[in-house]
């Protein structure tokens, strides 16, 4: 789920358990309260625009085509769900593939996916680009098969992207970016060991200060053998990190 920025609500696309396609879109808030606020779009992913009241998302085409075929839709007026509009459609641009959705704290869109061309063999030429002016851009040229884990700030988007490298095995890779699309000065943690990020989030005190979980992996032949997730404090802006302790999907609560 993708928590408002005053920490009340959030919202996620949930899939369809008749088809186990996409499906609907669905609020809730921390007292239990749910609702569907869209159930006819098929969404894929959602996110949150400036000011919490309306939302951004990727949705399938009535093709039912769920990667090239999806559609990338402007902000909605409040969580009626009317349609606001698109970008760009699979029809104009029929080699995009979409994945996942985020909207930075300048209120740009991004989405994880492809660019034009074809998928990899192994899946690995994915990755983040901006609309500037109605147009895609490229954030950098990282490139992974997935998109794991997303945490943002008011300056950063850390993303954990997942690349699958020899005999089946996939490493975990934290890209870190600027809002406005800048490379940040270092990867929190590149690929080199096998292993899967496990849950990330910023300290809502400070934009630059990331906690993170790390599994690593001794994949042989992909068989995967997990060790311990480790918490891992890190200053995203280039001081180094330290371990905290054994765990899995760190969450800063607000006082």
């Amino acid at each position: 789920p993708r928590w408002s920025n005053d920490g009340e609500q959030f919202i996620v696309a949930t899939l369809d358990q008749a088809t186990g396609g996409a499906g609907f879109v669905l609020l809730g808030d921390r007292q239990g309260t749910t609702s569907v606020i869209e159930n006819s779009l098929g969404a894929l992913d959602v996110a949150w625009d400036i000011g919490d009241q309306s939302y951004s998302f990727i949705a399938k085409e009535p093709d039912g085509q769920t990667d090239i075929g999806s559609r990338l839709v402007k902000p909605h007026d409040g969580p009626s769900g009317a349609d606001g509009g698109g970008y760009f459609s699979s029809s104009d641009q029929p080699q995009w593939t979409l994945h996942n959705i985020l909207v930075t704290s300048q209120g740009e869109t991004w989405f994880f996916g492809l660019g034009g061309g074809s998928l990899a063999n192994n899946g690995n030429n994915l990755g983040w680009y901006r609309m500037i002016d109605g147009k895609p851009q490229a954030v950098k040229e990282l490139m992974g098969a997935t998109m794991t884990t997303l945490a943002t700030s008011k300056s950063y988007v850390v993303s954990g992207i997942d690349v699958f490298g020899g005999a089946g095995c996939a490493g975990d890779s934290l890209a870190v970016f600027g809002v406005d699309g800048s490379e940040a000065v270092k990867p929190v943690w590149s690929n080199g060991v096998n292993g899967r990020v496990r849950g990330m989030t910023f300290d809502p005190n400070d934009s630059a200060i990331l906690y993170y979980s790390f599994q690593p992996d001794e994949c042989t032949v992909g068989e995967h053998n997990y060790g311990t997730a480790q918490i891992y404090l890190e200053d995203v802006t280039g001081a180094g990190g330290k371990p905290l302790a054994e765990g899995e999907f760190p969450v800063v609560v607000r006082p």
